[in-house]
């Protein structure tokens, strides 16, 4: 049922590092899938010949590196790895390096470069609909005059470009960028309206929001058309108002 291959044992905390990394390794490619549940202890510690002490040892290292999860009674099972949460603290840490035309430099090369990779291929309808889902969503927002979702949903109509792009460097630069990306869009959409009677009025109006929004139809409605270079006239014009 397991694959498991025998550790050759020297001392007590190398087994244990084995163990550590024989089992990472597993869940690192994949063999084992967020869910399942692992072997026992003793199954393992079979397997593996070694002793309980050191899978148990191997697996609270595992647990500690947020990799699996034990529940009373009912075994080890495999986390998802949350990756939001990293890239939360990641975007803290890089936030005040980054100006406001290094997130606008970043979107326009993997955006438009994203298009450029569409050249020449057929559109699949189901990445169309994606798109739609998130116009959608963005169109929801903007009746509601939530800002932060409509960041958010922003967000995911442009990285869904990324993704059709299938550069899985882009994809992975876009993603670990997110909460970044989501702030830029936030001041993006927030203009600082100043009223000397009330002083600063914030957040767009609808019709703020509805440009925005015609814009993403437009570039949906281009790639159906296979048009690319208005995807990218049009991606300019996003990146330069909004």
């Amino acid at each position: 049922m397991y694959d498991i291959t025998p550790i050759k044992k020297s001392d007590q905390s190398y087994v244990t590092d084995q163990v550590f990394k024989a089992l990472k390794t597993k869940l690192e490619s994949m063999e084992w899938l967020p869910g399942d549940r692992l072997p026992s202890e003793n199954y393992l510690a079979e397997s593996f010949g070694v002793s309980r002490m050191s899978v148990r040892t191997a697996l609270q290292k595992l647990s500690a590196l947020g990799m699996v999860e034990t529940k009373n009674g009912g075994g080890t099972y495999i986390k998802k790895f949350d990756l939001s949460k990293m890239i939360d603290h990641v975007s803290g840490i890089m936030a005040n390096n980054i100006t406001y035309e290094d997130i606008s430099t970043f979107r326009n090369v993997v955006e438009i470069t994203s298009f450029n990779l569409l050249r020449g291929k057929k559109i699949n309808t189901q990445d169309i609909t994606v798109l739609e889902k998130y116009c959608s969503r963005m169109e929801k927002a903007a009746q509601q005059k939530n800002l932060v979702n409509f960041s958010k949903e922003d967000y995911e109509f442009h990285f869904q470009i990324c993704k059709m792009g299938g550069n899985g460097l882009f994809i992975y630069s876009y993603e670990m960028s997110k909460m970044i990306i989501i702030e830029y869009f936030k001041k993006h959409y927030d203009p600082r309206v100043f009223n000397k009677e009330t002083g600063y009025i914030y957040g767009p109006d609808y019709d703020y929001y509805n440009n925005c929004i015609l814009r993403h139809h437009a570039i949906i409605e281009a790639l159906k058309n296979a048009d690319i270079d208005e995807c990218i006239r049009l991606t300019n014009q996003l990146t330069a108002h909004g």
